[in-house]
């Protein structure tokens, strides 16, 4: 933005409409007649103009001009593409449904996982430049490890990371600045919003889930696939935080979609979402769904897999996904 306010600031100075402002400019001692001064003390006015019009622009079609430009050039760097090389891996297979899997990420994985987002939600209004949302995922990752899982295809002998969830419990402080009208944006969820493994949430986010484009549609429980990640990733969070808070019970689970009459708000729709009312900071409506969970002995993943499944309108009969 600084660069464009430069140039900005060059190409007004050589406009007849704005050379009153110069003229101005040139009566402040020291400033006479010298166009490389002129052009300094014009670049902060080219800058405010430039952010106030980028403001009107993202209030208006909810993205920042320089934001989307920035991701523009990310993709078009010299990070490898996971997508062309698993459209090369899976050229050799025909289109036949694949099984699958949800995988906790360990930390070694932390930039694999950001590449994998990145490429899942770089043409959707929640892009961000690569390294972004690296300083992202990792603050988020040493708040609570649970928060990213893999969704991974079987292909040939093994797995491969198609695909990744990202769950949030968010803590006091997170709830109460997430869920309002005009709270915090996506880009702004930081570690300090996020419960421990050993904290009971004051609310749980759905923050972000999603598939590579060449195998959606391809994975065994279509279209359910991303509501079975869903309930079993929550359950996998929910179990161990609740090993610690036993006499816990209420949970409040939040979502967000850029297209509620797409494909992810209609599931939250099966799921059982209602509109929270509130409007996200990122300009979108905050559904949300309220249970209990059992209340005896702390459940295990697998049972409160089984209970969100009640809780929601999803088949109760689907075996757990395999995990690792």
């Amino acid at each position: 933005m600084v660069a464009a306010s430069i140039a900005a600031a060059g190409l007004l100075g050589s406009l007849r409409p704005f050379r009153p402002m110069f003229q101005q400019i040139e009566h402040i001692p020291d400033v006479i007649d010298s166009d490389w001064l002129n052009t300094v003390l014009m670049t902060p006015v080219a800058y405010l103009c430039i952010k106030g019009a980028a403001l009107l622009i993202r209030r208006a079609f909810g993205r920042d001009p320089f934001e989307a430009f920035a991701a523009t050039l990310d993709r078009t760097a010299g990070a490898p593409s996971l997508t062309k090389h698993f459209e090369r891996r899976m050229a050799g297979y025909p289109a036949e449904v694949l099984d699958y899997r949800m995988r906790i990420v360990t930390g070694r994985e932390l930039d694999l996982l950001s590449q994998l987002n990145r490429e899942v939600f770089g043409r959707t209004a929640f892009s961000l430049p690569l390294d972004v949302i690296k300083r992202r995922n990792r603050s988020l990752f040493e708040a609570n490890p649970l928060v990213f899982a893999f969704i991974e295809a079987r292909i040939g002998s093994g797995y491969v990371p198609i695909g990744m969830s990202n769950i949030l419990p968010l803590n006091a402080i997170g709830d109460s600045l997430y869920c309002r009208t005009g709270g915090l944006r996506d880009s702004q969820l930081r570690g300090v919003h996020v419960a421990g493994v050993g904290e009971w949430p004051e609310s749980v986010l759905l923050f972000s889930m999603g598939i590579l484009r060449s195998f959606r549609g391809r994975l065994a429980d279509s279209p359910l696939t991303l509501g079975n990640v869903f309930v079993d990733h929550l359950a996998e969070i929910v179990a161990a935080t609740r090993s610690r808070q036993v006499g816990e019970s209420q949970l409040r689970v939040l979502a967000q979609t850029e297209y509620p009459r797409g494909g992810i708000g209609k599931l939250l729709q099966r799921c059982g979402f209602t509109d929270s009312g509130i409007v996200t900071g990122d300009g979108y409506p905050l559904w949300e769904i309220r249970g209990a969970v059992p209340s005896a002995t702390p459940p295990s993943a697998t049972a409160l897999a089984l209970f969100i499944r009640s809780l929601t309108s999803l088949s109760t009969g689907r075996r757990p996904l395999p995990r690792s």
